[in-house]
């Protein structure tokens, strides 16, 4: 159970591991709305599974996550010169 416990703080904390980034927890409940639309859509109402547009935006969502990363590395190192 540790290791899980590990792996989740790991997963949304900085990299000092005490401060919640908002960027990733943002980033997880964006992954986890469009999956849970897109699942709402197939089974409760009945559409069929669109792949193009599904694979499109997680395409999109993954690369905004990398952008906003990489941004907020860059200001970190900005902060601390």
């Amino acid at each position: 159970m540790n290791i899980i416990k590990k792996f989740v703080k790991d997963f949304f904390t900085e990299p000092d591991n005490q401060t919640i980034c908002p960027v990733r927890v943002l980033a997880i409940l964006g992954f986890a709305w469009a999956l849970s639309m897109n699942g709402w859509s197939v089974i409760v109402l009945k559409t069929a599974f669109d792949i193009v547009g599904f694979g499109t935006a997680y395409a999109s969502m993954v690369a905004a996550l990398g952008i906003a990363l990489g941004l907020k590395s860059d200001s970190k190192k900005d902060a601390t010169s």
